[in-house]
């Protein structure tokens, strides 16, 4: 679904874009026929003009769009702050939300979509490109069906997810079990996860064996299955997809009396508040959010822009492994 543009009511109308201006904003005197014209080409195409100039450059509503999977994530919560710090005083909103199965969303006029979901599929995204909105996605996975003009950070989860395990080996840890998000749904391993492709390649290059836990859907659930794991066939190190499914692993270990790091080393990622608080400290993956941010807007900003050629539009950042007290 197109984004319709004064171009397309023009055309549609017969008029120049100028005389769409005119009616649209009521700021000049229009002929009753060309005026008549433009509101049925209005109605007719669903346009929706945008209701504030732009700060950052030409027109438009100075709104943007962010979509989460977890939208009480601290993760994504900090990428959103610092934003907001870079955008200060310049008249710009940016609004929080999950997906829709619906087009409702595309019924509100944004000058740009920032797309960070792990679980949204291709085809998926590709609708939102289709729009001809501009579309920066944070790349948590590796994508091979995208098409069309969009920008696409990779913040390196792969590489620092294989040098973490890597330090995990060194340390003579040799059963290293993955544990990925919880999920709601029969669960099936997304094997295009730029983490579970880190760990896979260090595993597989050191001749090991992947370990992989089905996490259920809860807490509960997860602790369940990690004990019952460790009584079948004991491992001695966990990477843990996000703090928190750390801290719920750290939790269950705790209460069997298993000694971390001593008989298991624990590394998360993305370095929220958690893995500072816990006992043990967490070690985990820093994500370069402040980074992050600066280059959504960054490629926002050079979407925007109709003159400007469109180069540099896929960005690949580094981590930062952080060694605390569970390694």
């Amino acid at each position: 679904m197109k984004k319709v543009t004064r171009k397309d009511v023009a055309e549609k109308a017969q008029v120049t874009e100028t005389i769409v201006s005119y009616v649209i904003n009521d700021n000049r005197y229009v002929d009753k026929e060309k005026k008549e014209r433009v509101l049925a080409a209005v109605k007719e195409l669903g346009y929706r003009p945008s209701p504030m100039a732009r700060a950052l450059k030409g027109k438009g509503s100075n709104h943007y769009l962010f979509i989460a999977d977890d939208m009480m994530s601290e993760h994504f919560a900090i990428i959103i702050n610092e934003m907001e710090n870079l955008v200060k005083n310049k008249g710009v909103c940016i609004s929080l939300c999950s997906d829709r199965s619906d087009t409702s969303l595309l019924n509100w006029q944004f000058d740009g979509i920032i797309i960070a979901s792990a679980v949204m599929s291709e085809e998926r995204i590709n609708q939102y490109i289709a729009t001809g909105i501009p579309i920066v996605v944070l790349g948590m996975k590796k994508y091979t069906t995208l098409k069309g003009e969009f920008g696409l950070i990779n913040s390196g989860l792969e590489e620092g997810t294989y040098q973490a395990v890597k330090l995990l080996i060194s340390k003579g840890r040799k059963n290293i079990l993955y544990i990925p998000s919880l999920s709601t749904k029969d669960y099936v391993l997304d094997e295009k996860d730029y983490r579970y492709l880190g760990y896979k390649k260090a595993i597989e290059e050191n001749n090991l064996e992947l370990s992989l836990l089905h996490p259920g859907s809860s807490d509960k659930e997860l602790q369940e299955a990690l004990i019952k794991e460790w009584e079948a066939k004991p491992f001695d190190a966990i990477f843990a997809r996000t703090d928190s499914i750390a801290a719920m692993a750290m939790k269950a270990l705790t209460l069997k009396n298993i000694k971390i790091p001593q008989q298991v080393s624990i590394i998360g990622v993305n370095n929220t508040s958690i893995s500072r608080y816990l006992n043990p400290s967490l070690s985990t993956i820093n994500i370069k959010r402040d980074e992050i941010a600066s280059w959504i807007l960054k490629l926002l900003i050079q979407l925007n822009d109709k003159t400007d050629k469109k180069e540099n539009l896929k960005v690949l950042l580094t981590t930062e492994l952080i060694e605390r007290n569970t390694i």
